[in-house]
């Protein structure tokens, strides 16, 4: 399974890369940071630790590409997850939120065949605004 990591010079981004990197199960996708044009294309999962400020337009990518997400990003509150589960359609991309870090190192250690029984089906195509 080929995982990108967003947010991958912060602290916690540079952990994820380094457990992705010694997983024998996983591949190092691309890693990206603040200023970096997101191309997903042949990732299966991204990770992401970035900001509040960014993690809704990467999550758009995400979708549109058909990728599932784990967003240990701070910063969800009972909106942006509305926004997130309103979408109409679905592009069959899981996002799961993990907003508790100690979750999302669990879900990070056991993404990969696993990954279904984690997440859910979230219907995403419109994200809106």
């Amino acid at each position: 399974m080929k995982v990108a990591v967003l947010g991958a010079k912060g602290r916690m981004g540079q952990e994820v890369v380094r457990a992705i990197g010694s997983a024998a199960d996983l591949v190092l996708g691309p890693t990206y940071d603040v200023g970096d044009t997101l191309d997903l294309a042949g990732v299966d999962v991204a990770v992401d630790f970035t900001h509040p400020s960014s993690v809704m337009d990467n999550l758009r990518v995400c979708i549109d590409s058909g990728v599932h997400a784990v967003v240990g990003t701070t910063g969800f509150d009972d909106e942006r997850l509305a926004t997130v589960r309103g979408g109409p359609g679905c592009t069959g991309s899981r996002v799961r939120v993990a907003q508790n870090l100690r979750t999302a190192s669990v879900l990070l250690m056991a993404i990969a065949p696993p990954a279904p029984r984690f997440t859910q089906r979230v219907p995403t195509v419109g994200l809106t605004p």
